[in-house]
């Protein structure tokens, strides 16, 4: 039973943490997120559209973490990617949610993406989603550095990245929670968590940081004073339990700003939207170049 499945991942993961508490594991979650959090199908075609024609089997592609909808991408491609991942668990138990990578056809490397031991001018493409927002707003810079420098000339980095929504930025935590009863949070609870939690981060961002601690202290504040419904307070607690609760702070910046952050070593080719679902227009996916 589906229940039954997710709760044995829940177990296997508590257990590898156990076992290897230097690694992270969150890849039980993945099932469990949607859109904005995971790319989408028309994502992954625009991503292929940015990598474009000459980069197959001959081509050297870095993948940033263990996204598996981008190793997928990768293997209908014909491209055989290294990945770079802090966590070996991360690599290996997303690949439950891979359709079409396999890791023979995959070089894995323990690594953190600051300091992995690469040498420069090695990859055609560097490929990441939403993997800036979980370096700390200082840091990100220090990664775009040294992706610039890995990229051989005419290289590319495609990624999406996250833009603040302007909208939800200074809007009162209660009208964020009231406006979402309107969304088919029952019939699309996975949809409706993932967009309910897109807009409480840019609601909590201050200083390009993400503060979890004041998302869970809203849900909390609402369920006391609000007057939500009975299926409307069970799907509040349940976003809790699977979203807000451990949730790591994240790296959060308007439009402008990461274009002046991307600019400092890349200029932005290009950058294509899904269109399709909401949030979609702040979760871009950016064609970036190196300066030379």
């Amino acid at each position: 039973m589906p229940w039954m499945l997710a709760s044995l991942s829940h177990i296997v993961a508590a257990a590898d943490r156990a076992l290897r508490p230097d690694e992270y594991s969150f890849w039980h979650l993945w099932g469990n997120l949607s859109f904005p959090h995971r790319p989408t199908r028309r994502e992954i075609g625009i991503y292929r559209d940015f990598i474009g024609e000459d980069a197959r089997e001959e081509a050297n592609v870095l993948i940033l973490g263990a996204t598996p909808e981008l190793r997928d991408c990768a293997a209908e491609l014909g491209i055989r990617p290294m990945l770079v991942d802090r966590s070996y668990s991360m690599l290996s138990g997303m690949l439950r949610f891979a359709k079409k990578a396999v890791p023979e056809n995959e070089t894995w490397v323990k690594a953190d993406w600051l300091t992995v031991p690469l040498p420069e001018r090695r990859f055609d493409v560097v490929l990441g989603d939403l993997s800036l927002r979980q370096l700390a707003p200082e840091r990100q810079g220090e990664l775009l550095r040294r992706i610039a420098q890995l990229l051989r000339p005419g290289g590319k980095l495609v990624l999406r990245h996250h833009n603040i929504d302007p909208a939800y930025r200074e809007k009162p935590y209660k009208e964020i929670f009231e406006e979402m009863r309107d969304f088919p949070y029952e019939q699309k609870k996975y949809e409706a968590i993932s967009v309910l939690l897109s807009r409480l981060l840019d609601r909590s961002t201050q200083r390009n940081q993400t503060r979890t601690e004041e998302i869970v202290a809203a849900v909390n504040d609402y369920l006391r004073s609000g007057n939500p419904s009975f299926a409307y307070r069970l799907f509040l607690l349940e976003f809790l339990a699977k979203r807000a609760q451990g949730l790591i702070p994240l790296a959060s910046r308007t439009r402008e700003e990461n274009g002046a952050l991307f600019t400092e070593r890349f200029s932005i080719a290009n950058a294509k939207s899904d269109g399709s679902y909401p949030e979609s227009e702040f979760y871009p996916v950016y064609l970036l170049t190196p300066h030379i």
